[in-house]
C-alpha cells in the first residue's frame, strides 16, 4: 500500500494538503459523469484537485483524473474548460487536466489542512494524520465562505511528543489483532473528522 496524493487547498502563497473534511463534500467527478480508474497505488480515487482560498470563497481551481478513453473515446469539457496535458510526476497519476476553472464550491463544516510534511512522521499508507505536519489549520465554511480559522499547530506538536516517548518506552507491548488491523487501514484511508480529529 501506498501514501495517497493528497488534495490541495492554496492561501496566498502557501500551499496547504486537506487532511479532513466534516461534512459532505461537494466536488465528485460522478456528478459530472466522470468516472475515475485508479492506475497508480497513489492514487486509488483515480483524481485529486487544487482548490484556493479567493476573498474566502472555497474555489476549485484544478482538477486531475484518470479516465478511461476506451470506452469514452474523448475527454468531455468540465465547467465549459477543455482538458490538458499533465506534466511531471503526476502524469502517472491521472491522464486528464482542468485549470483555471473558478468554481465556488458551496461547503459548510470544517475543513483540517497541514503544510510543512514531517518527514519522521511518514507513513507508507493512505492519507496522513494532522500531527504530520508542522502547521495545521482547521477553517469552518458556511455556503463556501470562510467564517473561521483555528491554529491547532500547538496541539500536533505536543501530540508528536507523546508519540515519542511512547516509542522511546518500547511502544506497544501487544501485537494488534485482525480487526483491531482493518480498522486502522480504514483510519488511513479516511478524510472523515472522526478518524482525523480525534485528539
Amino acid at each position: 500500500m501506498t501514501a495517497q496524493i493528497a488534495d490541495i487547498l492554496r492561501i496566498d502563497e502557501d500551499e496547504y494538503s486537506i487532511l479532513a473534511i466534516q461534512n459532505v463534500w461537494p466536488f465528485d467527478p460522478k456528478h459530472l459523469g466522470l468516472t475515475p480508474q485508479g492506475v497508480c497505488s497513489a492514487c486509488w480515487r483515480g483524481h485529486f484537485e487544487e482548490y484556493v482560498l479567493k476573498n474566502d470563497d472555497l474555489v476549485l481551481d484544478k482538477f486531475a483524473i484518470n479516465l478511461d478513453y476506451l470506452s469514452s473515446k474523448k475527454a468531455p469539457e468540465v465547467f465549459g474548460k477543455s482538458p490538458g496535458i499533465i506534466e511531471g510526476f503526476k502524469k502517472g497519476l491521472a491522464n486528464t487536466f482542468y485549470e483555471a476553472l473558478n468554481q465556488k464550491m458551496d461547503y459548510s463544516g470544517g475543513l483540517l489542512i497541514g503544510r510543512k510534511f514531517l518527514r519522521d512522521f511518514y507513513i507508507h499508507m493512505g492519507f496522513h494524520r494532522p500531527h504530520c505536519f508542522e502547521v495545521v489549520l482547521e477553517l469552518e465554511f458556511a455556503g463556501g465562505r470562510l467564517k473561521r480559522t483555528s491554529d491547532h499547530s500547538a496541539k500536533m506538536e505536543e501530540i508528536r511528543k507523546k508519540i515519542l516517548e511512547a516509542k522511546a518506552e518500547g511502544g506497544a507491548k501487544e501485537s494488534p489483532n485482525r480487526e483491531e488491523i482493518g480498522k486502522w487501514i480504514d483510519e488511513c484511508f479516511s478524510l472523515d473528522y472522526s478518524t482525523k480529529k480525534n485528539w
